[in-house]
């Protein structure tokens, strides 16, 4: 397993890369960068880009991290300071957030085609926000 973080020293945004067989233990890793990156901060919240589009992950492990997800635990998808923007192909976005609906209370992550549309995205709220 591969990632690598860009972690924003002047704005609250994370960028993660995966690749390769990502493991429960591995994104464990990832949820603790995430909350330690808030506390460092001081940021109220983050926009985690992650870019998952090529990796390989066991149902599993999966379920692992839906379930952690769906509990809030800190630096997830459901901790409430972290607001989760996905880069996946379509097919495993409808898989992830039919397997949410199928368990749990489902809250739409958005999914783009690239990090740069993400980013775009994160900018444009900034902006939003601003004016």
């Amino acid at each position: 397993m591969a990632i690598k973080h860009h972690l924003s020293e002047t704005d609250a945004t994370i960028t993660s890369i995966l690749s390769g067989t990502v493991t429960y233990s591995g994104l464990m890793t990832c949820f603790q960068i995430v909350d330690k990156y808030l506390t460092d901060t001081q940021f109220p919240m983050v926009f985690w880009v992650i870019d998952a589009k090529n990796i390989q992950m066991s149902y599993g492990d999966m379920i692992q991290v839906i379930e952690a997800t769906s509990d809030n635990l800190s630096g997830t998808g459901g901790d409430p300071r972290v607001i989760p923007l996905l880069v996946v192909d379509d097919y495993v976005y409808e898989y992830l957030r039919s397997e949410m609906e199928n368990r749990y209370n489902w809250t739409q992550f958005p999914n783009f085609e690239s990090v740069d549309e993400a980013i775009s995205f994160i900018q444009y709220i900034n902006y939003l926000q601003q004016g």
